[in-house]
C-alpha cells in the first residue's frame, strides 16, 4: 500500500519442514542449505520431492533417502518413457501414420483391442481435466499424482501391447 502497487490477489505460502519430526531451525543448526541440496540433486527432481513430501498442507520431513527415491521413481517412470520415445529405434511416422486426416484431426488407427484403446483414451481425457483443475486449485501434489497414476497405466499396457507396431 505504501508503495503504491497493487496488492497479490493470493498468497502462496508453504508448510514447515522438519528432519526426524523436529522443525528446523538455525538455533538447532539443523537446516538443511538449499545450495547444497541443489548441488547433489537436479532442481526438477527436488521440486517434485517437496511437492511429494509436503506440499501446501502439511509439514514435511526432510530425508534424503525420500529424495533419492523419488529420484529413482522419476528415472525409472519419467524418464524412461522420455528415453524410448527420443530412441532412434522409435518410428514416429509410423506410429502416427494414418491417425490423422487432412485437417489434423484424430481418426484412429486398426486396434486388435479397441475396447481398451477407448478406455485408454477415456482416461487420459479424464486425467487433463483432473489434473487441470487440481492445478487451478492450487492442489500440485494430487495434480502429480494424476500423473504419476496415468504414467503407471501406460506403462502397464505398454508392456502388454505389441511394440512391433511402432519400433523399427
Amino acid at each position: 500500500m505504501a508503495a503504491d502497487i497493487p496488492l497479490p490477489r493470493q498468497v502462496l505460502v508453504h508448510s514447515h519442514w522438519t528432519i526426524d519430526g523436529q522443525k528446523m531451525s538455525k538455533s538447532l543448526g539443523n537446516v538443511v542449505p538449499p545450495s547444497t541440496v541443489l548441488d547433489e540433486w537436479p532442481a526438477d527432481v527436488v521440486r517434485y520431492y517437496m511437492i511429494k513430501e509436503a506440499g501446501l498442507e502439511k509439514d514435511g520431513n526432510w530425508s534424503v533417502g525420500s529424495l533419492r527415491n523419488r529420484y529413482i521413481f522419476l528415472a525409472n517412470t519419467w524418464g524412461n518413457l522420455v528415453s524410448r520415445m527420443m530412441s532412434p529405434k522409435m518410428d514416429l511416422r509410423r506410429a502416427v501414420h494414418g491417425c490423422f486426416n487432412d485437417e489434423g484431426e484424430y481418426v484412429g488407427v486398426y486396434s486388435e483391442k479397441p475396447e481398451e484403446d477407448n478406455k485408454l483414451r477415456n482416461a487420459v481425457e479424464t486425467a487433463v481435466d483432473v489434473y487441470r483443475y487440481n492445478m487451478n486449485v492450487l492442489n500440485f501434489e494430487a495434480a502429480l499424482s494424476v500423473l504419476d497414476n496415468l504414467m503407471r497405466a501406460v506403462l502397464s499396457l505398454g508392456k502388454k501391447a505389441d511394440s512391433r507396431r511402432i519400433f523399427t
